[in-house]
């Protein structure tokens, strides 16, 4: 972590040097291992339950200000020149697990068991693809008829 105060403190400094840039994505690379590490603690913590739970209840306060990702399907492009679908989605509300992470394949090569920071990394990856795109909704994407 003291690489990462380092890397912060140039930035904020205002340095503008030519490694600015080169710094800010050291920085980026040092904190998303800091979040896998939370996510896994904050997993070995709680049930699958209370976990899916919690990202549940966020996920609905986050409806008032932004869309929110309920799934998304996505190709793997592997090495050795195949490709795999895969499809994130959540346990709906009549399961015990309501809102944890679930995971399908069109392959056997992908084990689709995952674990609380597994879950918990992949409601982190979404929500920031749900920013993104969130940011270019046009207004009346949250108008109610």
């Amino acid at each position: 972590m003291s690489t990462a105060y380092d890397r912060m403190a140039v930035l904020l400094g205002g340095n503008e040097s030519g490694r600015h840039a080169e710094m800010a994505e050291d920085l980026a690379g040092i904190l998303r291992d800091a979040l896998r590490h939370a996510h896994a603690h904050w997993a070995s913590l709680r049930s699958t339950d209370r976990l899916a739970a919690r990202t549940t209840a966020r996920d609905l306060d986050l409806l008032d200000s932004q869309a929110v990702a309920g799934g998304a399907t996505l190709q793997l492009s592997l090495p050795i020149g195949r490709s795999i679908t895969v499809t994130l989605g959540e346990e709906d509300f009549r399961s015990p697990k309501e809102g944890w992470t679930t995971v399908h394949s069109d392959s056997e090569l992908l084990d689709a068991t995952i674990s609380g920071a597994d879950h918990a990394a992949i409601k982190d990856a979404l929500d920031t693809i749900t920013e993104v795109l969130t940011a270019h909704l046009r207004e009346d994407a949250f108008e109610t008829d």
